[in-house]
């Protein structure tokens, strides 16, 4: 398979759980005995990504067409929109290894007014790790 235009394959984690998801395509799976491995690639990708760890377990598409369309005014290219979603960064130093040199690209304000609109408009609680759920018990 030859892919043509490489940027066209961007789909957030969101896109690819739905696409798994969706009835169709389990049904196509579970009648063609070729597909045996991508069943499984299915299987442990959906997993992952319904994780409570994942952004994209909690997302829907209104609040990713509702971000997209905010961030129209903002220059960022479509792979950074994709990893904002993806990724869905907490605090001002999430930013920068998905922003390359946002220090120089946006003010200390507009990397904080970004960081509201993401917490605005992909509302996400990050599950705290075992251990420190441990220690608050405690």
């Amino acid at each position: 398979m030859k892919m043509l235009n490489i940027q066209s394959a961007s789909l957030t984690n969101y896109e690819v759980l739905s696409f798994l998801n969706e009835e169709a395509t389990q049904e196509h799976l579970l009648k063609n005995p070729k597909f045996e491995n991508f069943r499984t690639v299915n299987q442990y990708t959906k997993k992952f990504l319904m994780e409570p760890m994942m952004p994209c377990s909690v997302q829907d598409e209104s609040q990713i067409s509702a971000f997209l369309n905010a961030m129209l005014n903002w220059e960022l290219t479509k792979m950074e929109k994709l990893q904002l979603i993806n990724l869905r960064p907490v605090c001002l130093a999430e930013l920068g290894p998905i922003i390359p040199e946002i220090q120089d690209r946006f003010t200390s304000e507009k990397q904080q007014e970004l960081l509201d609109l993401i917490n605005l408009l992909l509302p996400y609680e990050r599950p705290l790790p075992e251990e420190e759920e441990e220690e608050e018990d405690n």
